[in-house]
């Protein structure tokens, strides 16, 4: 059994590299608890050159996490220009204005439609006529809000660029 330390030095590593390697997945972690950890000296040369026979084959691509973090990043970026070209991503600036306009036409409705209603319902005493009115009344104020429209209205903004 070996140390950290003299687990990195068998290996001709930094401790620093020794680590990084054991982040990495490619070194195992030592037996024990705390700092104090312990390393089956054999298990972890075998690792390491076989580690090194990989890389000298060409079987890794030897990039640290941030340039893989960078790469990853720059493609999803790509894939997210290209969808929006394409027209299946929609800016949320765009979105948000058209439900910014659809919640204060609903704000406008819902308040007004006691005013607009209540003429109409005056003085009525069958149940069935008043719910019937309200109801038409109810159909006209969501027919204003209608989803295909809203949709409709954003590819129209998109479209203009």
């Amino acid at each position: 059994m070996a140390t950290s330390r003299e687990m990195a030095e068998h290996l001709n590593l930094s401790i620093g590299r020794f680590r990084q390697l054991q982040a990495e997945g490619v070194l195992p972690k030592g037996e024990g608890k705390g700092k104090a950890k312990d390393y089956d000296l054999d298990e972890v040369r075998v690792t390491y050159i076989n580690h090194l026979r990989d890389a000298a084959q060409g079987r890794l691509v030897p990039l640290d996490s941030s340039k893989e973090r960078k790469a990853k990043a720059d493609a999803e970026m790509a894939e997210l220009r290209l969808a929006e070209m394409a027209g299946r991503l929609i800016p949320m600036e765009v979105v948000d204005g058209v439900m910014v306009d659809y919640v204060a036409r609903l704000r406008t409705q819902l308040y007004t439609f006691p005013l607009r209603l209540a003429p109409l319902v005056a003085g009525e005493k069958d149940h069935k006529v008043i719910r019937a009115k309200l109801t038409k009344g109810m159909d006209q104020c969501l027919g204003e809000l209608d989803v295909e429209k809203m949709a409709d209205e954003i590819a129209a903004i998109v479209s203009q660029g």
